[in-house]
């Protein structure tokens, strides 16, 4: 095999193991936010999902925004709209999850 092949095979590889890396899930579709012990989830009602982490072993979502800062407020305004109206959401995940086996949310966007 020429050099300038085995570059590109090992470039290809490394470019691959990268992306993977970075990953991310996503979440499309309706959901019911609600209050719980002062916590608040994000039931997935009726919802199509990628990438999903291995962490995640419970159909809840949640916030990486503190509920009681301006992001998290603006964010559960957005939820709370969208599920009221039946408009339909895309949640990106972290990747990561509570210790209860929730997905933590980075973005929301209305679609």
């Amino acid at each position: 095999m020429n050099r300038s092949i085995r570059r590109g095979l090992v470039l290809a590889g490394l470019m691959g193991a990268t992306a993977a890396s970075y990953a991310q899930s996503s979440y499309v579709g309706t959901f019911r936010p609600y209050w719980y012990s002062n916590n608040l989830y994000i039931e997935q009602t009726d919802v199509q999902k990628v990438s999903v982490p291995a962490c995640a072993t419970r159909a809840l979502l949640r916030l990486s925004a503190d509920p009681a800062s301006d992001q998290g407020r603006q964010q559960y305004a957005m939820l709370l709209a969208a599920w009221y109206t039946s408009r339909t959401l895309r949640m990106t995940g972290s990747g990561t999850c509570s210790n209860e086996g929730d997905e933590v949310i980075l973005a929301i966007q209305p679609l």
